[in-house]
């Protein structure tokens, strides 16, 4: 009888061992990996956080263009963001938390200048583990932290992209962009209606596109809607206005750079002809010192000009696929959604006087979204994309801090009803 109790209590206290060492491995499992945004994430100490810190505080400071307009606007300083952030805690950061801090570093939210998410990571792990680099974003193929001895000295990191330890994420997702344009008639005969949500979209919408805007190009009027479009490609909007015109269309824009050993690598890349690889009908025509700017860009903000040392003179082309193509009145409407590729867009429609454009200013960044560059956090295995090319407007302002103005102002929500209205008047 004794014996039973004995064995009794052996097998209760067993089991509670037992109990705790499954917590315990289960706990430890949770501290070693966490999920964000369904993807797993590995843990890190608070000291290779700190350092991962450091990393993005160094390369926003000494490469990036909108925290030059930030320090302005704002009065934003990262350094003491840096610090305050050390204060704050001690300095004692999950990856979680790294994650959720480095989300918010710069003080203006529309911009390229942000973390990549763990899914996109996984998604592009080819184009960014790729020795070769030959995605759009990294068409800087030269510049990774390890290749670039100056740049390696000035963050003092061996981080490399195209050895990129690609086991921080794991878990298998889909990215890919889908999706045809919203193309309609509006009145037969008069008016047509083409949607274009986002940009960042495959190739599924040329041949639909082509045979609409066969269909319509003896309209009167065609509205071009990009209301809420926050960018993506730059292929779309170019085949949509190869297909409306009847003539090749040319614009030139001009986007700076700072005093920094990746301004100069840039620089010697533009004049290779590499500045600008993978955008359909960019050629470098020029690439000098800021004085030199055009002296029509009389709008140029002395404090920011100050912080830069070169510009990139771009010069694009649309050629005409058809001679005889759409005859009408063409109408653009944007917002304040408008950002990047769409704020491009719009910029180039105004140069080019190619149709109308109504509603509210875009969101802008479109002239300075064709240079930015990707640095690895050494740690915690995430990726921070930062903006290295300061967009001007034609009037020599910030194309990041105030976006493509619309000819006629129309309300939010409003802008295709303005419209209409109009083409009823006639």
């Amino acid at each position: 009888m004794i014996m039973k109790k004995y064995i009794f209590y052996i097998i209760i206290i067993v089991t509670i061992i037992s109990i705790i060492i499954s917590s315990t491995f289960l706990f430890s499992n949770k501290e070693l990996e966490m999920r964000i945004n369904d993807v797993n994430v590995q843990e890190v100490s608070s000291d290779q956080i700190k350092e991962d810190l450091d990393v993005l505080v160094e390369a926003i400071k000494n490469t990036g263009t909108d925290y030059i307009v930030d320090q302005r606007v704002f009065n934003f300083d990262i350094e003491d963001f840096k610090n305050k952030l050390y204060k704050k805690k001690k300095g004692e950061y999950t990856v979680r938390e790294l994650y959720e801090v480095s989300k918010d570093v710069l003080p203006n939210k529309n911009r390229h200048t942000r973390l990549m998410e763990p899914k996109e990571i996984l998604t592009n792990k080819t184009s960014l583990y790729s020795g070769k680099l030959e995605s759009r974003k990294m068409r800087y193929d030269s510049i990774t932290i390890k290749k670039n001895e100056s740049l390696n000295k000035m963050l003092n990191k061996s981080a490399d992209i195209s050895n990129y330890k690609n086991d921080f994420f794991t878990s298998s997702l889909s990215n890919s962009a889908n999706g045809i344009p919203t193309m309609k008639i509006l009145e037969e005969g008069k008016t047509a209606y083409i949607k274009f949500p986002t940009f960042s979209i495959n190739d599924s919408y040329k041949i639909p596109m082509s045979y609409f805007i066969e269909e319509i190009k003896d309209y009167d009027y065609l509205i071009i809607d990009i209301l809420g479009n926050t960018g993506g490609k730059i292929e779309p909007w170019h085949d949509l206005m190869s297909e409306l015109t009847s003539t090749d269309l040319y614009m030139e824009f001009y986007v700076g750079y700072r005093d920094t050993e990746i301004a100069k690598i840039v620089k010697d890349e533009a004049l290779e002809g590499k500045a600008t690889k993978g955008a359909p009908g960019f050629e470098n025509l020029e690439f000098e010192e800021v004085q030199s700017l055009p002296k029509t860009m009389d709008n140029i903000n002395q404090e920011d000009i100050s912080k830069l040392k070169y510009y990139l003179k771009i010069k694009d082309k649309i050629e005409a696929k058809k001679k005889n193509s759409f005859n009408g009145k063409i109408y653009l409407l944007i917002d304040n959604k408008c950002f990047s590729s769409a704020d491009l867009f719009a910029h180039y429609v105004k140069y080019t006087k190619f149709a109308t454009i109504v509603g509210s200013p875009a969101a802008g960044d479109g002239t300075g979204g064709i240079g930015y560059l990707y640095f690895p956090f050494p740690n915690s295995g995430f990726i921070y994309q930062i903006q290295c090319a300061y967009g001007f407007n034609d009037d020599g302002s910030s194309n990041f801090e105030s976006g493509t103005e619309p000819d006629i102002v129309a309300a939010r929500n409003k802008e295709l009803d303005y419209v209409l209205n109009e083409i009823n008047k006639k």
